[in-house]
């Protein structure tokens, strides 16, 4: 009984992954950038996301990845959120002012990147602006891995600060 189960809960992640993937956003090699906004354009929704991946941090220590590398996953996390920025200044996303916005990235059990949303706040950037995010997103993340090795697929948000 319990094979069964096992078996159809994979066969459940098989699909759900199949099924984000045929339907995705803007989409390089299996990373999808797209604003919460349009997540139901694209066919995505935010519930079966969270329900393949794992939180990276939780309270519940048992409902997280990186239970007890928490200290270290927010050093590699801190990071990358450096170097992505980095990365924005440095291939073209200008900005007249500083730009706050939340993101949340999906990636898999390699540190490979698979979803990135975010939530710019309303009329804060212009739409070439935007153009240009997503497609500085997509270059950074074509070879970023995620220096930590986890057991399960995660995901972890926060606020975010581009100058």
């Amino acid at each position: 009984m319990l094979v069964v189960f096992f078996i159809l809960s994979e066969m459940k992640n098989y699909f759900s992954f199949l099924y984000l993937f045929l339907f995705g956003g803007a989409c390089y090699n299996g990373q999808t950038v797209v604003s919460f906004q349009n997540l139901a354009s694209q066919h995505i929704r935010l519930q079966q996301l969270d329900s393949i991946y794992t939180s990276a941090l939780h309270q519940d220590t048992g409902k997280s990845v990186f239970n007890h590398q928490a200290e270290q996953f927010i050093s590699c996390y801190t990071s990358l959120i450096r170097e992505l920025g980095r990365f924005q200044k440095n291939n073209g996303f200008t900005l007249d002012q500083p730009l706050k916005y939340f993101h949340r990235l999906y990636f898999n059990t390699k540190g490979q990147l698979e979803f990135y949303l975010y939530n710019f706040p309303p009329n804060s950037v212009t739409p070439q602006q935007e153009d240009m995010f997503i497609k500085n997103c997509i270059l950074f993340f074509k070879t970023y891995r995620f220096p930590i090795s986890a057991s399960a697929p995660f995901a972890q948000c926060c606020k975010v600060q581009l100058n």
